[in-house]
């Protein structure tokens, strides 16, 4: 290191020396560091010391009119003097003038030497040193002292001062204007000198007690190289997720064609590459190369001996030796190196993060930071293993205090360790700006532009992040190539997922597909298992459910294959999850268990308590409702140690549909209520819709389909612009049914054609089914019986394809109701008849519906005793049966058990019935309901002393009928048709 600590600095104001070029404050053995938009203020105000500067002239001149927040000045002030240590009230250095502005109150002395900056002659250490070692190369300039500096580097210190003024000033304001982000955020950049990156040591001992070196010798040398203000040094983080994604393995001899990958991916003009070897009693052997385009033959040969136990010295000297052949002085701000100790230990722990032992990382950055807490790095690495294990908050904790740290590393550095911050905040517009930042320090760079497309993605903005995404990227997204031409798989895959959140599922297949292929011939194994996972989720809801399977077993045995036990698992969930859909109930339960085993063998407690919702979902189905309250309450548990309110809300939504299942309704509108609450404070408008939808279907499984209705529509205006199209789809079933019940049958028309087109579009029979199915009820309704008998037939050939006999009954209730609108009333009996019998399995609603309408058709045609047969068996199912959607058949069987009443001459009874039948209609919100009950009552009223009453209030009912288009009523109050009416069957 030089010894000439000035040099540099381009003035000194009350014992601090400032550094513009670096953003470096020093007074003795202090030491500030000042962003772009700091160090262009306070070389404002010293180069107007002589008087007060206002505030609208400093946003003129600084900020040069750039859109910024009220508080951005007050705030820049504030910084300064903390970095000063300056005090407002008893203020050395910036004088606040209220109302008039700010003044720089210290003496000034330009720093005017015009010697050339130290290095620039001979910047390679002493021959003598027995340190550090030279090899020879095929390049001849192996040992060559590196060119002299430009000219512009000898400027003298006052002409450095202004143009390093003008220079920030220019630049930061560029950046504004590019990012568009108010000022104040680190849309800046404070260097323009080559950019480098270290790639991980290979170890040519293979001693697996020294691979811990691997990671840390890479990690220090970078730290080392980004001290100087002249390189731009990629930070480790993205190199290491380079290498864990792209495949790129530890090799001291890289081929060209890997090195150009690395080069293209990270926008860097030098790499440096090198293994070690422990040498018995000679040390430790580092064997260097950097490589660059300029150089003749491709690299540098530097090779550096030195102790284990002296790392810190190592590195340096290896630095020392690079700086001057990447054309840059060796002179660096000092700043304190880890020990030997605890670069082991930050080591072991991102290599016990790599494997995924959380615990042990934890474990081991807890010990290092007892020797060095000081270490923003050591904290974000621990934000890592909180977060792995699923403890968000304390992994927000860490990475706070790894932000906090963060001030002394290079901005590159900085302004990731912020990004990450912000990122496991969930603050996106920070954490966006962070990487457009980056983007603008290093405009070529895409890996930067490739984390700012992710955390778009993350952020649920995936128009934003398509627009993000480079247009030669967009076009491979959709053609083909060889193997030559591969596109970065990762952005392909972050193309998928963008689409996928946009709804248009071909467009993510069509990019997953391209990222399997691309991945697959630049042997990228992990980024091949993210290709076929996202392929999978896209031809899943292509309704392509077969090759979704495929894909997903694909993707999860190369994810075993790297290691990843972790997305293994989630894979393993998702799996599960469909095998349940599809009826695979005793598969998916293994599925889900193997899933749950991976999980436990790495201590992801987030994701455990993901699986073990879908255990409990699974064993709900399977008839085993105590194991599924354990499995749901143990994620309960799980998500309520950890203090993830996510994870809590998606807990009580599980818990909720157990208790609506059992028919338990209250607590299941209390269960979806809390989770509805949570999901509000997050703002997930998906998960919002969800709640919204589900509480609807316990609205209308209670019989308040008033609520039903303005639960479902606010879940569709949610599901409007975002969500799944399955979603969506269920949205409108739902939405249809409720809208039939309270009587728009318009809308309820419209909602069930447009869900019955949409499943048929994703090949889901079942909901096309009863979609159809309900569509019929609401097209005899409207009077349209052609139309409705075509809806029968179709959805009676969907349950027929299916298979599944307790369905198949329920879908021949439609038929029945068009035998009766026909007037065909032996036929509606017989078939009535055969559904209700225990033989066919049908479930209690469909049997209560089945005998009720044996009721009607056996009153249209006189049989009084099969009629009262028929509800006695109603009312005995309906006594005994929780089975979910039997509120609605409840508010009908009252009008059926009305007319019967009114057959044997029991008027007045019939008439109570019928009144009680209209109230509890009109107390539901369900429209037809009641107008069936009133024309039962005025009808049984004509035969009673005042007819006229009675007659002129079923005219009023048919206007009324006609006007809502309720053709059945309408003609049923003018007296044409036999009575009749059913429910809808609830999805």
């Amino acid at each position: 290191m030089s010894e000439n600590r000035d040099a540099g600095a381009a003035l000194s104001s009350g014992g601090w020396l400032v550094f513009p070029e670096s953003g470096a404050l020093r007074c003795e053995d202090r030491e500030a560091r000042l962003t772009l938009l700091q160090m262009t203020l306070l070389l404002y105000l010293v180069e107007n010391s002589h008087r007060v500067v206002g505030k609208e002239e400093i946003f003129r001149s600084v900020w040069r009119d750039a859109r910024v927040e009220e508080g951005a000045l007050p705030r820049c002030i504030s910084e300064l003097r903390r970095a000063l240590g300056d005090d407002a009230r008893r203020p050395r250095f910036i004088e606040t003038l209220p109302k008039r502005g700010y003044r720089w109150i210290a003496s000034v002395e330009h720093l005017g030497t015009e010697d050339p900056l130290p290095g620039a002659e001979d910047p390679l250490p002493d021959a003598e040193d027995p340190l550090p070692e030279v090899a020879r190369s095929t390049s001849p300039r192996a040992t060559e002292a590196p060119r002299s500096l430009p000219n512009s580097h000898r400027l003298g210190r006052p002409a450095l001062a202004l143009l390093a003024l003008a220079g920030l000033a220019l630049v930061f304001f560029i950046g504004v204007r590019r990012s568009d982000t108010v000022v104040g955020s680190p849309g800046d950049t404070t260097r323009t000198g080559r950019s480098v990156v270290v790639l991980t040591l290979a170890d040519l001992g293979a001693d697996p007690e020294r691979e811990w070196l691997a990671s840390a010798l890479a990690e220090l040398l970078t730290s080392e190289l980004a001290l100087s203000p002249h390189l731009k040094v990629v930070p480790r983080a993205a190199v290491r997720s380079l290498h864990s994604e792209l495949g790129f393995g530890v090799d001291p001899e890289p081929s060209l064609q890997t090195l150009e990958r690395v080069r293209a991916a990270l926008g860097v003009e030098a790499l440096v590459t090198g293994s070690y070897l422990s040498e018995p009693d000679r040390g430790l052997r580092l064997d260097l190369r950097l490589w660059s385009r300029d150089v003749d033959g491709g690299f540098h040969a530097v090779v550096i001996r030195g102790s284990e136990d002296e790392l810190s010295g190592l590195v340096a000297a290896a630095g020392a030796r690079l700086r001057p052949l990447l054309g840059t002085p060796d002179v660096v701000d000092v700043a304190a190196a880890p020990s030997a100790q605890n670069a082991e230990l930050y080591s072991r722990a991102l290599g016990a993060l790599r494997r995924q032992e959380a615990g042990d990382a934890k474990e081991l950055l807890e010990a290092a930071l007892t020797l060095d807490d000081s270490d923003p790095l050591l904290w974000l690495a621990l934000s890592e293993a909180w977060e792995q294990i699923g403890f968000e908050e304390r992994a927000r904790a860490a990475a706070e205090k790894a932000a906090s740290l963060s001030e002394h590393l290079a901005r590159e550095q900085q302004l990731w360790v912020e990004a990450e911050v912000f990122r496991r905040r969930r603050e996106w517009d920070a954490a966006i700006d962070r990487f457009q930042a980056l983007g603008l320090f290093s405009p070529g760079t895409p890996e930067y532009t490739l984390q700012l497309v992710r955390t778009l993605n993350e952020a649920g903005r995936a128009r934003q992040a398509l627009a993000a995404v480079p247009a030669a990227v967009t076009s491979a997204s959709t053609s083909g190539g060889d193997g030559n031409d591969a596109p970065d798989p990762r952005w392909l895959v972050a193309v998928s997922t963008a689409q996928h959140q946009l709804g248009d599922y071909q467009a993510a297949e069509n990019a997953a597909s391209r990222a399997v292929e691309s991945a697959a011939s630049l042997g990228a194994a992990r980024v091949l298992a993210d290709g076929r996972q996202r392929r999978a989720l896209s031809l899943y809801e292509l309704g392509r459910v077969d090759d979704a399977m495929q894909a997903l077993e694909a993707a999860e045995s190369v994810f075993l294959e790297v290691g990843d036990r972790r997305r293994a698992a989630v894979v393993l969930g998702i799996r599960a999850g469909w095998l349940l859909n599809v009826g695979q109930f005793e598969t998916a339960l293994h599925t889900v268990d193997a899933g749950l085993e991976l999980l436990r063998s790495i201590d992801d407690r987030r994701h455990e308590a993901a699986l073990l919702r879908t255990r409990g979902r699974i064993q709900a189905r399977t008839g085993r409702p105590a194991e599924s309250r354990m499995s749901l309450e143990r994620a309960l548990a799980l998500s309520l140690e950890l203090a993830n309110p996510l994870e809590m809300a998606r807990a009580h939504s599980a818990l909720a549909v157990l208790e609506a299942t059992a028919g338990r309704y209250p607590e299941a509108v209390t269960g979806f209520e809390q989770a509805l609450a949570i999901y509000r404070r997050l703002d997930d408008r998906d998960r919002i819709a969800v709640q919204l939808q589900d509480l609807g279907r316990v609205a209308m499984l209670q019989g308040d389909f008033g609520s039903a209705v303005t639960r479902l529509v606010e879940a569709e205006q949610f599901l409007a612009d975002k969500g799944g199209e399955r979603r969506r789809l269920r949205v409108a079933l739902n939405l249809g049914t409720a809208w039939a019940v309270v009587g728009d049958l318009e809308s309820a028309d419209h909602r069930l054609r447009e869900a019955a087109k949409g499943f048929r579009r994703v090949e889901n029979d079942l909901l096309e089914a009863q979609a159809l199915s309900i569509l019929a009820e609401v097209l005899v309704d409207r009077g349209l019986l052609d139309q409705a008998a075509r809806a029968i037939d179709e959805s009676e050939q969907l349950y027929r394809r299916i298979g599944d006999p307790m369905r198949m009954a329920g879908a021949r209730i439609p038929r029945v109701l068009l035998l009766l609108e026909r007037g065909e009333h032996r036929e509606a009996a017989d078939l009535a008849w055969q559904v209700a019998d225990p033989s066919s399995q049908a479930h209690g609603t469909t049997r209560v519906n089945a005998y009720r309408l044996a009721a009607e058709a056996s009153l249209a045609v006189g049989e009084l005793d099969f009629a009262g047969e028929a509800l006695a068996e109603a009312a005995q199912v309906l006594a005994g049966e929780t089975v979910s959607p039997t509120a609605l058949a409840r508010l009908w069987v009252p009008i059926t058990e009305a007319r019967y009443l009114a057959a044997l001459g029991r008027t007045q009874e019939a008439l109570e019935r019928a009144t009680t039948a209209m109230d509890s209609a009109a107390s539901s919100d369900a429209a037809l309901v009641r107008a069936e009950a009133e024309i039962v009552r005025r009808t049984i009223e004509l035969g009673l002393d005042d007819p006229e009453a009675a007659t002129r209030r079923l005219a009023q009912l048919e206007a009324e009928a006609e006007a809502n288009g309720w053709l059945r009523l309408a003609l049923r109050a003018r007296g044409v048709a036999p009575p009749r009416l059913t429910e809808s069957p609830l999805g």
